[in-house]
């Protein structure tokens, strides 16, 4: 019981420690939005007015000259180096680096294991086969020795 009521109480502090961050995220761009400068934006008082000049002309050649440098930005942007491109393909070379390497590892380790088991069941019917033979010189008489053998080298020839 003692168990169940010490879980309760962690659920309890990390809830209360959930509802606390939620009103952080509330609280904290409401309070950021309350100190923002307006005081700019009021005139106070008459305004003179001065005398103007064609502003036109020179807002357009400034505007057109801002707008040159930001198109030269943005194609100097847009125009991808060598290092940049490497930059942002190295992970791609190296995981598919990764993978051939791997495969070619593991088909060299397959073939290798394969040929190792083909010697091993070739070693076991060599040695399998020189049992059968030996056992049959043992267990049987010496003209029954020389049929078998007599029978196994037509059997050579023939089949």
């Amino acid at each position: 019981m003692h168990q169940f009521m010490k879980d309760i109480w962690k659920a309890g502090i990390a809830i209360a420690g959930l509802m606390f961050f939620l009103v952080l995220m509330v609280w904290v761009p409401m309070s950021a939005n309350a100190y923002e400068d307006t005081s700019g934006t009021e005139i106070a008082g008459p305004v003179q007015s001065t005398p103007t000049v064609d502003v036109t002309a020179t807002m357009t050649a400034l505007n057109e000259e801002k707008l040159r440098q930001e198109i030269r930005q943005l194609k100097s942007q847009n125009e991808p180096t060598l290092f940049d491109w490497f930059r942002s393909n190295v992970s791609i070379l190296l995981s598919t680096l990764l993978v051939v390497g791997g495969g070619v590892f593991g088909l060299v380790r397959y073939l290798a294991e394969r040929r190792d088991a083909q010697k091993r069941l070739l070693d076991h019917e060599l040695i399998s086969l020189t049992r059968e033979r030996a056992s049959l010189r043992v267990s049987l008489p010496y003209s029954a020795k020389f049929e078998r053998a007599w029978i196994s080298i037509q059997e050579l020839f023939v089949g």
